[in-house]
């Protein structure tokens, strides 16, 4: 073996060892983006979870909120929407800690991919999670939303996505599906996009959120016998499915 080829080889083992330390500490989503330039280069969306626990304390999660603002706001990074009171409204999960209702929900623009995993590779961030007294979820998508507005209610669908049109299994607002009088209650489609896991191993893999003028519209929509019909027949068509009514700050 000439030295070139020793030296190739050993070069081989330096990034396999390299690669398989960064998916250790970051996960494969986070390794995914730093390994890609396109990935890095380009805006990515963080959707941000904080599950409620039986004995919460507010005051901490109220401090560790306001601690990850400051953190991602060293990133360059953007809220887009933050929620301040969630509650579940119907779920049919498997067992977890997404069972239950949500204490925050936030959704953060990071200018380029690169910026989110410098934020998760930093001792900043790493202390934050780490000092925790909640599990906290952080899902992810390049696709950006379609028309989210900062003061509105919001109805956050997380869903199992299975077959070849998993991509719109909801219908289409005013004619077919779940979403089929969307519009006469002032509802709209503000984001539609696959979604990948930073942190948490959650089995869903598409995000669809819905924005409403008021919660009394989000309500009417969610109680309504046409939404409630339909979505008892689609929910046979896909995996497993939260529905999560949130408040805008």
């Amino acid at each position: 073996m000439s030295r070139s080829q020793l030296a190739f080889l050993v070069f081989c083992l330096v990034l396999i060892c390299v690669s398989g330390a960064l998916v250790w500490y970051v996960g494969p989503t986070v390794s995914a983006i730093a390994f890609d330039a396109d990935r890095r280069s380009a805006p990515y969306f963080v959707l941000h979870l904080v599950p409620q626990t039986p004995k919460m304390d507010i005051a901490a999660v109220a401090a560790y909120r306001t601690e990850l603002d400051a953190t991602v706001a060293m990133e360059g990074a953007r809220p887009l929407w933050s929620s301040t009171h969630t509650r579940r409204h119907e779920s049919r999960t498997r067992a977890g800690s997404l069972r239950g209702a949500m204490e925050a929900v936030d959704l953060i623009r990071f200018e380029h991919g690169a910026d989110l995993v410098h934020m998760l590779t930093g001792e900043e961030f790493r202390a934050l999670i780490g000092g925790a007294p909640f599990e906290v979820r952080l899902a992810g998508s390049a696709t950006p939303p379609q028309d989210l507005r900062a003061g509105e209610v919001a109805v956050l669908v997380l869903y199992e996505g299975v077959g070849s049109d998993y991509a719109s299994p909801f219908g289409v607002p005013g004619e077919s599906g779940w979403l089929i009088v969307l519009d006469r209650f002032g509802g709209r489609v503000a984001w539609d996009a696959p979604i990948e896991w930073i942190r948490g191993r959650e089995t869903w893999n598409r995000l669809l959120l819905l924005q409403f003028p008021d919660t009394r519209s989000a309500g009417g929509w969610l109680r309504d016998p046409a939404t409630l019909t339909e979505r008892a027949i689609v929910s046979r068509h896909i995996g497993d499915l939260l529905v999560i009514a949130a408040f805008a700050d």
